[in-house]
């Protein structure tokens, strides 16, 4: 499941203004270095076997099976500044 915030759907239609034209995919960084935080992120993409597709306010999202369960739902949001950050419903993620 996926949830877009008011802050995160005006981040969509600012930052990827084809709404419906393409996929966009989300991927999770695992920390990497002492100061290294994981995070999720979303950039165009093109499903796989192994994605759950959702669509959602005009957008398509491919998101891996098991990076989907493993969080529980992600939500999209953005920060003031137009930045988006991607939660997980799961705290350990």
């Amino acid at each position: 499941m996926i949830t877009i915030t008011g802050s995160g759907e005006n981040m969509l239609k600012a930052t990827f203004p084809d709404a419906g034209k393409q996929t966009l995919r989300v991927t999770y960084n695992a920390a990497c270095g002492c100061r290294a935080q994981p995070k999720m992120s979303l950039a165009p993409g093109t499903p796989k076997a192994s994605d759950e597709v959702i669509a959602i306010s005009g957008y398509t999202f491919c998101v891996d099976k098991d990076l989907l369960a493993l969080t529980r739902g992600i939500t999209i949001s953005a920060y003031p500044d137009g930045r988006p950050f991607l939660t997980a419903k799961n705290p350990a993620i």
